[in-house]
């Protein structure tokens, strides 16, 4: 059921964890043809249905919103060995949409087989929309990719070949470049008519290497997102749609309510690809009998910490078995980690010594200081980790904190820093350890003129 004259929603760039969410339901076995999806946006549950999914060369999932007029495809990035072997097929071909008005240049060959792999039937289904919708392509990998050629086709049609899409949206996770300098051209040359955001991984200096490509150009800068934990040991690893794992170390906190009769399942993000859900059983994996359910149908309220055992993805699934009347339970289940804070840094000393007058300074004295002390014996840092960040903090009487960042190796067990040009005054000086939960302070160290 659709309704008429739906709300509009355009959805900015803090929206984009929705998109995420969809570009990786694509990669699950299931056909989500005639299914409901469910995505929480700005604290608000919007219901999308799933009206087709199509798999060829191409996978591609068309959800339509039931209240809004959103439309979002997305298309399936690397999974099989068919898709590396279209990701690696970097062949530069003539930009099939090019004519004698425009020039896009020249597109990778894999990216282009896959897209029209689809084309027919995703031009189809926008020529029979019912209303106007805002029109978002997303994708992982080869699926951005995909996007991306697809929108460079409706570009390259006349105005108003499309009618019914009202704005053209283009948002990816991990995507290679689509083609050459002039198809990059091509789409900033056009970058009045959509949106586009590119989403890349990267581990301090290093990026996710399957975004780029030999002799190839984005057509935009890349929001990077920064691989804070669970960092992968290779770069290649960087490619994951999906950095966000939980160490061994995390909690689920459950907490349900109410007398409806449901079941509570843990499972990896692979094994959720075979997940389906039956009223009249629990936790149900595709040929995989041994699959326990944390709660086997149980119609109590029920409060409960687990401790996460694998560190890898996982999925939680809250199934009702409740056949007959509304529901009648509510629920919250957050996810922790477990960090503990370091403890305090130690022995806190500084020698200061006056600085030759500066010309422009000559009333002032100012000096160098050397900062010494000792690392925390406990960092709270996991065995992935290699640094700890610290935090100088100083200030004169009455007046605002300044601070000072340094990261160090885990092994630096004594920390000395040389700062200069510190005007004379008196000083109240501590130091604390940071590793995303900041330490007690340090012995605290006064300066006096």
């Amino acid at each position: 059921m659709y309704y008429k004259n739906r709300v509009s929603l355009k959805i900015s760039k803090e929206g984009d964890h929705l998109f995420s969410l969809v570009a990786d339901s694509v990669y699950h076995s299931v056909n989500h043809s005639g299914t409901t999806s469910y995505y929480s946006l700005d604290g608000t549950c919007h219901q999308f249905k799933n009206d087709l999914d199509v798999d060829s060369v191409a996978r591609m999932l068309v959800s339509k919103s039931v209240l809004s007029n959103t439309l979002i495809v997305s298309f399936k990035g690397t999974d099989k060995l068919k898709d590396v072997i279209i990701d690696m097929k970097i062949i530069h071909v003539k930009c099939p949409f090019s004519n004698e008005k425009i020039n896009c240049g020249q597109i990778h060959e894999g990216f282009a087989t896959a897209y029209y792999s689809i084309r027919s039937t995703l031009e189809s289904y926008i020529r029979n929309l019912d209303q106007e919708y805002d029109l978002y392509m997303t994708g992982h990998s080869l699926g951005g990719s995909i996007a991306l050629v697809a929108l460079v086709d409706m570009l390259s049609r006349e105005p108003n070949t499309f009618p019914k899409i009202r704005s053209l949206n283009v948002i990816t996770f991990g995507q290679p470049p689509i083609g050459d300098a002039t198809a990059a051209q091509f789409l900033k040359d056009n970058s009045n008519r959509y949106t586009y955001r590119r989403y890349q991984n990267i581990d301090g200096n290093d990026v996710d290497p399957l975004t780029i490509i030999p002799f190839s150009t984005h057509a935009n800068d890349a929001i990077k997102l920064q691989c804070n934990r669970s960092c992968p040991i290779t770069s290649f690893g960087l490619h994951s749609l999906d950095l966000c794992t939980a160490s061994k170390n995390s909690e689920m906190i459950v907490d349900i309510k109410g007398t409806d009769t449901y079941s509570l399942c843990l499972m990896s993000s692979m094994k959720f690809y075979d997940y389906s859900y039956k009223s009249d059983s629990s936790c149900n994996v595709k040929n995989d009998k041994s699959h326990q359910p944390l709660i086997d149908r149980m119609k109590t309220s029920y409060q409960q910490n687990y401790s996460i055992a694998q560190p890898d993805d996982f999925v939680v699934v809250l199934e009702n078995h409740n056949k007959v009347l509304p529901t009648t339970f509510s629920y919250n289940i957050t996810l922790q980690q477990k960090i503990d804070p370091p403890s305090a840094p130690r022995s806190l000393y500084i020698n200061k010594v006056e600085q030759l007058p500066h010309r422009d300074k000559i009333n002032i004295k100012h000096y160098t200081w050397m900062v010494n002390w000792k690392a925390p014996e406990f960092t709270g840092r996991g065995s992935n980790s290699t640094t700890l960040d610290y935090y100088l903090y100083l200030s004169p009487p009455g007046e605002n904190w300044k601070h000072f960042k340094f990261t160090e190796p885990l092994t630096s067990l004594f920390l000395n820093y040389t700062i200069k040009d510190i005007p004379n005054n008196n000083y109240t000086v501590v130091v604390i350890a940071d590793n995303s939960l900041e330490s007690h302070p340090s012995n605290i160290f006064y300066i006096t003129t």
